[in-house]
């Protein structure tokens, strides 16, 4: 079935239902997943002053409001995509990517994980923004939902009307390394606002000694901590973790219950000071703990928040800050000892090729790792390096033991990589 606006057109499979609302064309599926009904929204907007920086414009303004209208949603990728439909600027449109969230009685008060493709394209004086919203748990790489947007085009001159809505978006800050390399406008990506954590339960922020006490409790059945005289006693109290004899609550057992039998994964950051975020898996629903060192005094405190299983890539993201990047290609290999060093005094990896490897080796790196449930593996499920604002390379051994290989590849982007290995880990499975 074709959709049809004022300027553009896009096909949605026959079982589709459509309807147009000021302007705005809406499609959605006829299957539903955990009680989310897949959709793709398609929005027109004429351009009062085109030229051609206004796709650039336009990407740039949708990734610095994002996380502010909608909680705990933000854009993780984005892609100028080669299209000979858009004129008069580059021959290309973008396809931003982003995760939201949503909370659904069908979820039992969870929040369900979403995830949003979004494609922009300028033709003459008219811009067009689709986005198609499905649950992670209903997407795979190449779905139909990436076909939908592909299939998006003008409508023959003759056909199209004046869009109901005008966009002003002009002015954008350019990343000028990448605006070169590509010989096109490319605007900066890492301008996105902290997004606003959406998770469906926040339990509670503990010291370490309260901290302490509840790992006794769970693990010992008892704690000499939780006395109502005692500082971690009066904190769990508050925090509704134990009651007043001392025993756990329903939430507190909630807790211990996947501490003591959760599967068992973490992320580990190499940073000033060192990050950890530890994850609990039970059958549908996650523990998370994050673990925050104050850098002006040095204590530590362990916020305890819980979410659904596919709603783990969300958190790991957020907790990360990952933003968006340009893609890159390259392959660096050094040694151990060259690796260590960039590490910590920013030293060059030894020889590094001109082009994105250059550019990539000038920036802070900050080593990162997803530690699986197998203690006895020397290595991480998956290492990677971030070098804001020039994004993530992956991390591997090379063919001797002393070397280490930093590369990217567009073709497997490091969001699909690191998505994939929390999955399947939180299914038991191999990454």
């Amino acid at each position: 079935m074709e959709l049809t606006g004022c300027c553009f057109a896009l096909d949605v499979p026959p079982t589709w239902r459509m309807e147009t609302n000021d302007g705005v064309v809406i499609a959605t599926s006829d299957e539903s997943f955990a009680g989310f009904t897949p959709n793709v929204v398609l929005r027109e907007s004429r351009l009062t002053r085109p030229a051609p920086t206004s796709l650039a414009a336009a990407s740039q303004a949708n990734l610095a409001v994002l996380s502010t209208q909608i909680p705990g949603s933000f854009f993780f990728h984005v892609e100028a995509i080669p299209d000979a439909n858009a004129t008069p600027g580059p021959a290309e449109r973008r396809r931003l990517w982003a995760f939201s969230t949503l909370k659904i009685p069908e979820a039992h008060g969870n929040a369900l994980c979403l995830l949003m493709i979004q494609d922009l394209l300028v033709v003459d004086d008219v811009i067009t923004e689709v986005t198609a919203t499905v649950p992670l748990m209903a997407w795979h790489r190449g779905s139909m939902y990436e076909s939908i947007l592909d299939s998006l085009r003008p409508l023959p001159p003759n056909a199209r009307r004046v869009p109901h809505t005008d966009s002003d978006v002009f002015g954008v800050d350019l990343d000028d390394w990448a605006s070169n390399r590509d010989g096109a406008p490319r605007e900066k990506l890492d301008i996105q606002p902290d997004p606003v954590p959406a998770l469906a339960g926040e339990i509670a922020t503990l010291s370490e000694g309260a901290f302490k006490a509840l790992d006794d409790l769970t693990v010992l059945g008892r704690s000499r901590r939780t006395s109502k005289f005692s500082a971690a006693g009066r904190e769990l109290r508050r925090a509704g973790l134990i009651d007043d004899p001392g025993a756990l609550t329903e939430t507190g057992e909630w807790v211990a219950t996947h501490l003591r039998n959760g599967r068992h994964m973490a992320v580990a950051a190499d940073s000033s000071p060192p990050q950890l975020l530890t994850l609990w898996i039970g059958d549908m629903t996650v523990l998370a703990i994050s673990h925050l060192t104050d850098t002006a005094t040095g204590r530590i405190t362990h916020r305890i928040v819980h979410c659904l299983t596919d709603d783990i890539p969300r958190l790991v993201f957020m907790w990360l800050e990952l933003q968006p990047s340009w893609d890159m290609t390259f392959e660096i290999t050094c040694s151990q000892a060259e690796f260590i060093a960039k590490l910590q005094t920013g030293a060059p990896p030894g020889t590094v090729p001109d082009g994105d490897a250059a550019e990539f080796t000038r920036r802070r790196w900050v080593a990162v790792s997803l530690i699986g449930p197998d203690n006895e593996k020397d290595a991480p499920e998956v290492a990677w390096a971030m070098a804001r604002p020039r994004g993530v390379a992956l991390l591997t051994e090379g063919t001797n033991a002393d070397r280490v290989i930093v590369s990217r590849n567009p073709a497997e982007p490091f969001w699909q990589v690191l998505t994939r290995a929390l999955l399947n880990l939180a299914e038991g499975e191999e990454p």
